[in-house]
């Protein structure tokens, strides 16, 4: 049997999603409803949108591309009913030869030679996203914890994860997603985290920009060591001569040591 597209995403529990779907038309029903007209790979089909209220957004749409997901079994009073979602970068395209494993192939008119993002996730304006640079954490949770989170109906990673999301001040933009899905609860929660934190461990608190600067330059200076080695090895594969290498350098950071004197003094 030939596969349906339309009629597979469609079915009740479907788990399919049509990329790349260009909408044609968008026309209201005499129920509320709102019909539109879409093509995919070639073929058209009339579909009804889910949503009561599409008709008032979606005619701005008309000549976009996007995707199509199933409608939620609940707000599916029609067999031919899903819902349509424009991309946010009118240019952005699924390219399916460039899927690699938990990756998929993308391309927009600011990268049109194709990239990889995370499988699910969708790139926002100019194929944009925020990598995902998370650290593993395995952290055994007490009966108490999980006993709070349950008066929330929340689990404890759910909870956990919002606390980091909203300490970390993170905010996950539609058209700059994060494929690590941290997004925080909003402001008031954001504000109330930091005092937390200020409350509760602001005494060890420490100036993490300069820790920073510091640490770059500690890496820096290892590496210019590595490369000094390296030109040593260098001079001494040319049988060059080790005093009159270090005679040379012992000149140079005395005139470095003058110059940077002379400065200090004219300050």
């Amino acid at each position: 049997m030939k596969f349906n597209p339309f009629e597979e995403i469609t079915k009740p529990w479907s788990q399919v999603t049509l990329h790349n779907v260009h909408l044609l038309a968008v026309c209201p029903t005499e129920d509320l409803r709102t019909m539109i007209t879409v093509e995919y790979q070639g073929a058209k089909c009339d579909l009804i949108s889910a949503g009561h209220w599409d008709a008032q957004w979606s005619p701005r749409d008309v000549g976009r591309f996007g995707y199509l997901v199933p409608a939620d079994p609940i707000d599916s009073v029609s067999q031919w009913a899903c819902r349509f979602r424009t991309y946010l970068d009118p240019s952005l395209r699924r390219l399916f030869e460039l899927d690699a494993k938990d990756q998929w192939g993308w391309l927009c008119d600011d990268r049109p030679q194709g990239f990889l993002a995370p499988a699910g996730l969708l790139p926002g304006v100019k194929g944009r996203y925020v990598a995902d640079e998370t650290i593993p954490l395995t952290l055994r949770i007490p009966p108490e914890f999980v006993r709070l989170c349950r008066g929330v109906d929340r689990t404890p990673a759910e909870v956990l994860r919002g606390f980091v999301a909203d300490a970390g001040n993170i905010n996950n933009y539609c058209n700059w997603p994060r494929a690590d899905g941290y997004d925080s609860n909003g402001s008031d929660e954001r504000y109330m985290a930091e005092e937390w934190l200020k409350r509760a461990y602001g005494i060890d608190a420490v100036d993490v920009e300069q820790l920073e600067i510091a640490e770059e330059a500690r890496a820096a200076r290892a590496d210019a060591r590595d490369e000094f080695g390296v030109l040593l090895e260098e001079f001494l594969d040319y049988s060059g001569s080790v005093q009159k290498l270090h005679d040379a350098v012992n000149a140079l950071i005395e005139q470095q040591r003058l110059k940077q004197e002379a400065t200090t003094g004219e300050q």
